[in-house]
Parts: C-alpha cells; sequence; structure tokens
C-alpha cells in the first residue's frame, strides 16, 4: 500500500513508538465460514459480531497496539486522510471494530467485533491481534431534539467511523452513520433511535464491500 507525504512521517513514527512490535501484516483474509445463499445477508450480520467473554480477551491481547485509546478525531483535525482507501476487500482484512462515546468520554472503549470470530465466538489470539490489518473506530454520538407540549427528548444515535492502518495508525478514509430525522409527525410519537451492533456492522461490510461507494 502507498504510504502518506513525508508532511505525515510524524504520524507514523508515532504509531512505531506506542506499538513497535505490533499489528502486523497477513495476505490472506480471516472470514468466518460460507453459509447458505438463503442466509447469507442475515448471518453475515452477525457472524464478526464478539460474545462478552471474547470482547473481554480481544481487549487483553490488544492492549499494547497504537489502536487503544487513541483520539482519531484530533489526528483527523489535523492531519485529515493520511492514507489511502485499500485497492480490494481483502485487503481490509483482519479487522477488528473499537466503539467509543462521543458524550461518555470517561467510559472505555470497547471491542465490539473482530472478523475473525466466526459462530462460536472464537477468542482472539496474540497472534490474531498481530496480524490485524485495519482498526475501524467508532465514535458514537447522539442528536437530541425538544418538541413542545412535552418533556420528553428525541433521540438519535450516530456514528462516525475511521478505518485506521493498524502498522501505521494513518487514517485510511472515514465514513458516518448519521442520526435519523427526529420529526415528531413522521413517527407519531416521541422518537428515540439505536444504532446496534448488528446495524453498525451491516453498515460496515457494505462499505469495505464498496456498496455505498459512487
Amino acid at each position: 500500500m502507498k504510504r502518506a507525504s513525508a508532511m505525515l512521517i510524524a504520524v507514523s513514527i508515532l504509531a512505531g513508538v506506542m506499538c513497535m512490535t505490533s499489528c502486523g501484516k497477513k495476505d490472506a483474509p480471516s472470514k468466518a465460514a460460507p453459509v447458505s445463499t438463503e442466509q447469507k445477508n442475515t448471518d453475515k450480520k452477525y457472524e464478526m459480531l464478539l460474545s462478552e467473554e471474547a470482547s473481554i480477551k480481544a481487549d487483553e491481547v490488544t492492549a499494547h497496539c497504537i489502536f487503544r485509546n487513541t483520539d482519531y478525531d484530533s489526528i483527523s483535525e489535523q492531519y485529515g486522510i493520511t492514507g489511502k482507501r485499500p485497492a480490494s476487500e481483502e485487503e481490509y482484512y483482519p479487522f477488528i471494530v473499537i466503539k467509543t462515546k462521543a458524550d461518555k468520554p470517561e467510559d472505555k472503549e470497547e471491542i465490539i467485533a473482530w472478523s475473525g470470530a466466526d459462530s462460536t465466538n472464537e477468542l482472539m489470539s496474540e497472534k490474531d491481534a498481530d496480524e490485524l490489518k485495519t482498526v475501524i473506530w467508532c465514535k458514537y454520538y447522539t442528536k437530541t431534539a425538544s418538541y413542545s407540549g412535552t418533556e420528553e427528548k428525541g433521540t438519535s444515535e450516530g456514528v462516525i467511523m475511521y478505518y485506521v492502518d493498524s502498522e501505521t495508525g494513518q487514517i485510511l478514509e472515514s465514513d458516518e452513520m448519521k442520526p435519523r430525522s427526529l420529526d415528531l409527525h413522521a413517527v407519531g410519537k416521541v422518537p428515540n433511535y439505536k444504532i446496534n451492533h448488528v446495524m453498525l456492522m451491516a453498515h460496515i461490510l457494505d462499505h469495505i464491500e464498496g456498496k455505498d461507494i459512487d
């Protein structure tokens, strides 16, 4: 993969200092076993979700990597998109998905998915962590609305995603799931829209497969 210009060397150096030996490359993607055509669209949304036990293990084995406790909002604001979108779907794999919350910065980042997990929620090993190519860092935020005649507030979640090269720390691209409309008349009641892990993974997989690229 072609690297960014000299102006971005500082980001790569920072990545190297923080994660000297972790997050290497791997030729073949680590995917779950194929499913039937009839169930493919549904099962694909679930195949990479981690169980609580697997998530804890993944958190332990990736604690030494650069993408832990990294503020990609700040990096993006300072450097912009420092890398390049992978040329093929396979170049994203293996990847890990990390969730954080803009309105609760004190909360610990949560690993919610790993591309090597299958229906048995296989635990991630240190070797798996060292072979990660991409980190998908997802910042949840909430849009709110007030309505006359009621004290209730409408809420709708959105997610900003950064696709990050796990070896260099470069931001390869960004994406966003925008909040839904909070128009009270559209739903007939005060709306409260959530983006769960399955919805997030479906969006990420579509993005990796280029379905949302014009």
